[in-house]
């Protein structure tokens, strides 16, 4: 009976030892994964990278006409961290996968619920949540099938695919005032008396065409607690977008003294230029 247990845990280590070298061996086409904020939005991707290998890709590897899951061993996933807009339509956040149909002229990229299987068996159109028509556009060579997230502003990207000799790609578009403005209001409430965090916000207001009376509010707040030349300079800023140009042109002269003081040159020359520009208005 000890015997047949000792061999039956000698089947079973060799069982689990041959999985974990298994799982150490290089694959035909490496995983990868990235993460890209944008906004405030997170972007994150989980993908396979095949080769070219000298092969003939586009409608014959990858045949037209025909749902392809975009890479291999499975299907490349996105996630996004809040709600977005693809192709005009609202995206939830959550995590969904990538699906292609390559044409001769057109493609169209589909952004699906659908999320098990090996790819794209058992996939129905029913999953999908957006479809989108695209053209590829001539690329530089690319050997191993590659993401990547471009074109980043405050509220958009470009999500693109490179492989063989083309680029594809959409668009992200994320609401960053929205989900700024309430983790603003958060940070706010927590800050604790924080002139850093009062001045960050009143910032984010500023550059953001947000509510300029606040960010007035806020920044008196943060150079009340303690001057310094940084919130001195979006102080000036605040008085300015609230059309007080004197207490803007009095604020900013203050702040570029403290600047010269602190020998910074980027802040010397914003308050100098600030006040250049609020003097050409008189």
């Amino acid at each position: 009976m000890k015997s047949i247990k000792t061999f039956l845990g000698l089947i079973t280590m060799a069982f689990l030892s041959t999985n974990v070298v298994a799982q150490d061996m290089p694959q035909p086409s490496s995983a990868a994964s990235f993460m890209q904020r944008v906004g405030v939005t997170d972007i994150s991707m989980d993908y396979s990278r095949p080769r070219v290998k000298g092969r003939e890709i586009w409608g014959k590897l990858v045949p037209n006409d025909e749902v392809w899951r975009t890479g291999a061993n499975a299907s490349t996933k996105i996630e996004f961290s809040t709600d977005v807009t693809i192709g005009g339509k609202e995206v939830k956040a959550g995590k969904y996968a990538i699906f292609m149909i390559p044409g001769i002229a057109n493609w169209t990229i589909i952004i699906s619920n659908y999320l098990d299987g090996s790819g794209t068996n058992g996939y129905t159109e029913a999953s999908d949540v957006v479809r989108i028509d695209a053209s590829t556009a001539p690329h530089s060579a690319t050997e191993n099938m590659l993401f990547a997230i471009d074109h980043i502003t405050n509220n958009s990207c470009m999500v693109s695919m490179y492989w063989e000799a083309i680029q594809i790609g959409f668009v992200v578009e994320v609401n960053t005032n929205k989900y700024a403005s309430v983790n603003l209001d958060k940070a706010v409430e927590i800050a604790d008396g924080s002139f850093r965090t009062y001045n960050t916000a009143a910032s984010y207001l500023l550059e953001n065409d947000g509510d300029k009376k606040r960010a007035l509010e806020l920044a008196i707040k943060s150079t009340s607690q303690q001057k310094k030349f940084w919130n001195m300079t979006v102080l000036a800023e605040a008085y300015a977008a609230n059309d007080d140009q004197k207490m803007a042109m009095k604020t900013a002269k203050e702040a570029l003294e403290m600047s010269e003081k602190a020998e910074y040159m980027p802040y010397l020359k914003r308050n100098a230029d600030n006040i250049a520009k609020w003097n050409a208005k008189k």
